[in-house]
Parts: structure tokens; sequence; C-alpha cells
């Protein structure tokens, strides 16, 4: 069953399966588990492209864009986006998006070394009289990586007519010692578990704690008796 752009019931689950079921009948994969990208003509992809500038949001909007009629885009825009080869377009191009941001644990480990193992100073030129000054030539992807905030300031110092042209840079850079403890963290390299010996289960403990109340009871009793006695 399609769906069309007007429809205002929910999709069932036994929709969405026969719609899960369409698209692996009408997806080509290769050897490696890819999906193959079909061949489009031009008007399709332009409704593809416009339909993923939305969102995936509005198939009505994307054919509209693409210079369907209103009466189509509103009523039969199944006949577009129920094709096999839309359909397969649509799904690489996800497929291609989830690779992008896939977070692997590789990628987070070399994500948070980059942080963690900046060397900026590298970057710092000393000078004769002990100035320094940076040099953005040699900023490597992976020292820019790091870089948290970068900031130009352009200003005039001294007078109108003799004034002199400035312009500063602020690099800031992200905080090294909290990715480096994020990196500890996620290879397990900290190791400050507190060990301890034997087991106490719950019960035991309740248990413990109703027999040292009650002994306290037992001795507050003695020594009542004995205020009396006296």
């Amino acid at each position: 069953m399609a769906f069309k752009t007007g429809d205002k019931r929910r999709p069932t689950k036994n929709d969405l399966k026969r719609t899960e079921q369409n698209l692996t009948k009408v997806v080509q994969r290769d050897v490696h588990g890819h999906i193959i990208r079909p061949v489009l003509s031009f008007r399709h992809l332009e409704v593809v492209d416009h339909y993923f500038e939305n969102g995936c949001k509005d198939k009505m909007r994307a054919m509209l864009a693409a210079g369907y009629q209103k009466t189509t885009a509103k009523n039969n825009a199944s006949s577009v986006f129920s094709r096999p080869d839309v359909m397969a377009e649509i799904a690489w191009r996800k497929e291609q998006i989830d690779k992008r941001w896939e977070a692997t644990r590789e990628r987070i480990v070399e994500e948070l070394s980059t942080v963690a193992f900046a060397n900026f100073g590298k970057l710092l030129t000393i000078q004769e009289d002990g100035t320094a000054y940076v040099d953005l030539t040699e900023l490597d992807e992976r020292t820019r990586g790091a870089i948290a905030e970068f900031v130009t300031d352009e200003y005039i110092e001294g007078s109108r007519e003799d004034g002199v042209a400035v312009k500063k840079y602020r690099i800031k850079l992200h905080d090294k010692l909290k990715a480096l403890d994020m990196l500890m963290r996620h290879l397990g390299m900290y190791n400050d578990k507190v060990t301890v010996e034997g087991h106490i289960s719950v019960v035991e403990r309740l248990q413990a704690g109703r027999a040292r109340l009650h002994q306290a009871e037992v001795i507050e009793g003695e020594a009542e008796e004995v205020e009396d006695a006296a």
C-alpha cells in the first residue's frame, strides 16, 4: 500500500513492514553489502534533491519544487516515490549519510586523540627579542581539529592621522586535560575501582543492623533497671 501526501492516518506496523520488504526488493547491493546507486532521470533526481533539502519530510513540496503540477504532487506523490529506482536512490543517500556520521570506537579515539595530543607550540616562532608569533601556514589538519575558537580583531592603534592598522588573532583550543581524561576512561586505563573482599548481601546487612539496634535497646533497658534499683 502506498501512502499519499494527504493521508491523515498513521501507518501501522504492517504498513511499515511492507515498505521495508518493498525496499529490500528494489535495492541492489554489492559484495560488501553496500547499496548500489541506481540510474535516475534528471527530473526524478531533482525530486530527490528537493526531498533531502526539506529533511525528507515533505514529498509534495519536493515534487512542486521539481516542476510537477500541484494536483499531481498533492494526490499522486506515490507515482514518483514508489518507483523502485527512486526508492533505491533515497536508500543509497541515507546510507551515505549514515556512513559519514558513523561513530565507531576508532573514530572516537581518533577525535579525542586529536585534542589530547595537539601540539600548538610547533606553530610558535620565537624571535631574537623573546617575543613570539603564530605561523598559521604550518597549521595541519590534525592541529586544526583541536581549535575550539578562532577570532580576528582588527583596529587602528593611535590617532586617525598617524594610526597603525593592527590585526590580532585569538585562538582557543579545546580542553586537553578533559580530552585526556575522556580518552583514558574510554580505553579503560583508570584503575580507581575499590576492591571489597567478601560479599555481604542486602538481607545480611539488614539483619546485622537490626541486631545492633536490638543490642542497644537491651543495654538501655538494663541501665534503666539499675537506676530504679538505686
